[in-house]
């Protein structure tokens, strides 16, 4: 028997296959933007030991220096900043992540730079809908949003799968993976507003 197999291009990176049997949704981290990663990283990085040294020569003066704390715990905070900086600078060049949508269920699996969500495994028989939630990050000076694809399972509880896709990969995910399941595409709290 033949499965017949489709193969689409959604944006750069992000490649949908598609066969009577399966849906596999994958996309590489590396993006654009990962040179700004790049050169934050280094700058970051080489500025670093300019604080480790400043701290040591704070340690050496007396015990009386009210700035001392501060030169004691800020080279360990800009050390873990710098750490972080190179593991999600070294993981945009290498990691991929690889959703698999199956009538037994949806795995998603993040390649091969471990990372925080790690890999997710869901029953069918647990997914009640998938949807994108909004969330509004504010700065000091502006605000941003943030998209997550999100899955409610039957017990009502949500839970963010993938935090790192735009809108429209976000809701094209939604869409593709609701329609795989038959699932009604319902209004949720907290999604995202679909166009009229």
């Amino acid at each position: 028997m033949m499965n017949s197999h489709s193969k689409t291009r959604i944006s750069e990176g992000f490649v949908v296959s598609e066969n009577s049997q399966e849906i596999t949704i994958s996309y590489r981290w590396l993006k654009n933007d990962i040179i700004i990663h790049v050169l934050v990283c280094v700058f970051w990085n080489c500025l670093s030991p300019v604080w480790y040294s400043l701290g040591l020569t704070i340690l050496n003066l007396s015990d009386t220096n009210p700035f001392r704390i501060i030169f004691i715990l800020l080279p360990i905070l800009l050390f873990l900043i710098g750490i972080g900086s190179i593991y999600y600078t070294i993981a945009s060049f290498l990691n991929k992540t690889t959703i698999t949508a199956n009538r037994y269920g949806l795995t998603i699996d993040i390649q091969p730079i471990p990372y925080f969500f790690g890999a997710t495994q869901l029953d069918k028989k647990d997914i009640k809908k998938f949807y994108v939630l909004v969330e509004k990050v504010s700065t000091k000076s502006d605000y941003y949003y943030t998209y997550f694809l999100t899955v409610i399972n039957i017990k009502n509880i949500s839970q963010q799968l993938l935090p790192f896709v735009t809108l429209e990969e976000a809701q094209y995910l939604e869409n593709k993976l609701n329609s795989y399941y038959k699932i009604e595409n319902l209004p949720v709290e907290g999604e995202f507003p679909k166009a009229k």
